[in-house]
């Protein structure tokens, strides 16, 4: 699929896609919905590409949906003409939520409605300070969607999203930051370099142990403390049987900085 509406590559192990409508803040079009699966897919299955980190080019992460597509909506056109009727609206982020990779959101600037889902389902967010969360569904008329109503409660709790949500309000980022839905902070000139240094470290790491420590923290949303224990156990047979693992114990012994291939 050639692109329009986001950038895509991989370099170093880390793939980056930034949506690229700057002039309109990154807002989300239909068309583009369908790229941002596309790249998600393409990174699921490159070898080379260990942690995919989300941006927005310009000065916005993502403002939501486009107005142009509200507007029709409420003038009784279909707001979502490019997927299967019987798909839900945030039918894409899906991808991301399953991507078996480290995900980091590198949040630039505003990230509004389904901008802001876009950033909590990611795995990690790292934000300028020149950020703002904002849960801005209620304020259109329409209930939170593209997976927030689940994403908020488990990030900050069932009462704290529920004022997030109501109040329809925008948080800037050391509020964020307080409230758990980021995790730093940094100068707005410096968050490209200290999201590929953190996307970095991570690419790093032995590829199968962290897709299984992956598995492992999301598995925990719906399963006991037993389950995550017979989880835990099944995922370190699998490492110990991996390369990596013989490769991390060999470079631990020889002092040496191991390299890890994924197997």
């Amino acid at each position: 699929m050639t692109y329009q509406y986001i950038l895509f590559d991989v370099s170093d192990g880390i793939a980056t896609l930034t949506l690229n409508r700057p002039d309109k803040m990154n807002a989300l079009l239909e068309e583009e919905l369908l790229e941002i699966h596309d790249a998600v897919a393409r990174a699921r299955v490159d070898a080379s590409a260990r942690v995919l980190v989300m941006t927005g080019a310009g000065n916005a992460f993502c403002s939501g949906a486009d107005l142009s597509r509200l507007a029709r909506q409420a003038a009784g056109g279909s707001a979502h003409a490019l997927k299967r009727r019987q798909d839900p609206v945030g039918w894409f982020m899906q991808a991301i939520y399953d991507f078996p990779k480290p995900t980091i959101a590198a949040v630039n600037g505003p990230a509004i409605g389904g901008g802001c889902s876009l950033a909590l389902v990611c795995d990690i967010r790292i934000a300028s300070d020149q950020a703002k969360l904002g849960m801005a569904w209620v304020a259109r008329g329409i209930p939170p969607d593209t997976g927030a109503t689940w994403l908020l409660p488990r990030l900050v709790g069932p009462a704290r999203a529920a004022e997030l949500a109501y109040t329809a309000r925008t948080l800037d980022a050391q509020e964020a930051l307080r409230l758990g839905l980021l995790q730093s902070v940094v100068p707005h000139a410096e968050l490209p370099a200290a999201a590929r240094a953190l996307a970095r470290a991570i690419a790093q790491q032995p590829p199968l142990a962290i897709e299984l420590a992956k598995r492992g923290m999301q598995r925990a949303f719906a399963s006991t403390f037993a389950e995550a224990l017979d989880f835990e156990t099944f995922a370190q047979e699998a490492a110990f049987a991996s390369q990596d693992f013989k490769e991390a114990i060999a470079a631990f012994k020889e002092k040496r900085t191991p390299t890890y291939t994924g197997r």
